[in-house]
């Protein structure tokens, strides 16, 4: 289990949409991501994909009859789920860039 704080878990909602993850290489991202919060927030996603915390990806997140909508994540946590489920992981990401448009429709996507 990662050490991130449960406060700070408790601003990822869950991402209600799929999901494809690409890594990207951290020397080429220029932002003030630090690990914990981000003023521009993060989601959960459950995956079967092994995902290293602190990993850098660039995500395309398919919004149905919405156009994609693609940011650039670090990985915040990876938790590992029990047997049974539909998945093998729960994975914190935080949002490192994302275009301001685009973080409006990820609201509607991580809605409850």
């Amino acid at each position: 289990m990662a050490s991130v704080p449960i406060r700070t878990r408790a601003l990822y909602s869950p991402l209600r949409a799929p999901v494809y993850f690409t890594p990207v290489c951290p020397p080429l991202l220029r932002c003030d991501a630090r690990k914990g919060e981000s003023a521009l927030g993060g989601f959960t996603v459950q995956t079967d994909e092994v995902l290293l915390e602190s990993s850098w990806m660039t995500t395309e997140i398919f919004l149905g009859q919405q156009s994609d909508l693609i940011c650039t994540v670090r990985v915040a946590w990876v938790d590992e789920l029990p047997d049974g489920l539909p998945a093998r992981f729960d994975v914190g990401l935080q949002i490192a860039v994302i275009h301001p448009d685009d973080q409006q429709r990820l609201a509607f996507a991580t809605a409850s």
